[in-house]
């Protein structure tokens, strides 16, 4: 009997998290998103990983795709449950200046590849609200004390989360913290920091000294934004020193 998902009932607190960056982008990549969340309500989850990053980022083909490991390049790395810390990946991959390697799940990665680039971009989504540690509840939360015993010595790395500023605002995007400061425990030289300005949040562990420690995204409530948020962004990593060789 074929299973049948319906898509307009919320199946499991994963379902409030599903909505895809509302950008310019092709369509297919919404559904993905929305399916592969959908699937991991239902234990599925790895049926959405046999989904090739070529696949699911064609119209990222105008950039070439590297291999991360070998090359002096800028490297994105994410963590993701539902896809849609992936596809903000990619996003950022398509504006960002310079050479930049493939976007690579942390799940499958080196990470003593990570001195060997000239810069990284980081990201997590918040899964794990309210917690101390393991906040994104990715493949990242096992590899972060590995990652503050590197030596990144002043390497530029920026943090960027996935976060529910309706659903969850007393987390909004926490995961951020824990990248953040597991990437500065290594050496590296942390940018790429933000104003809550233009935010609806309640609270948030990402925030110090009032700004983020990183870019917060918001696929589910303010997606209409994201578009926006990633280029200027991304625009103010290269004058923070973030360009590759």
């Amino acid at each position: 009997v074929p299973l049948t998902l319906n898509f307009s009932q919320q199946t499991s607190d994963h379902s409030k998290r599903t909505r895809l960056l509302c950008i310019d982008k092709p369509s297919i990549m919404i559904y993905v998103c929305r399916a592969r969340s959908a699937l991991a309500s239902f234990g599925l989850s790895s049926l959405g990983r046999k989904l090739t990053t070529s696949t699911k980022f064609s119209h990222l083909s105008s950039k070439s795709q590297l291999d991360s490991s070998k090359c002096k390049a800028i490297g994105i790395y994410f963590g993701t449950t539902s896809g849609c810390t992936e596809a903000a990946a990619g996003v950022i991959k398509d504006v960002m200046p310079g050479t930049v390697g493939e976007i690579v799940d942390v799940s499958s990665a080196d990470i003593t590849d990570f001195p060997g680039f000239d810069g990284l971009i980081v990201g997590a989504p918040t899964w794990n609200t309210g917690a101390d540690d393991m906040r994104s509840m990715t493949d990242w939360d096992d590899k972060l004390d590995d990652i503050r015993e590197l030596d990144l010595d002043g390497k530029p790395v920026a943090v960027f989360g996935l976060g529910d500023s309706n659903g969850y605002g007393e987390y909004f995007c926490d995961a951020i913290e824990e990248l953040h400061d597991a990437f500065a425990a290594a050496g590296a030289n942390m940018i790429g920091y933000t104003s809550p300005e233009g935010y609806d949040f309640t609270d948030s562990k990402a925030l110090r000294e009032g700004k983020f420690l990183g870019l917060p995204l918001d696929a589910t409530n303010e997606d209409d934004l994201t578009e926006g948020r990633v280029k200027k962004w991304t625009e103010q990593l290269v004058t923070e020193g973030m360009k590759s060789a």
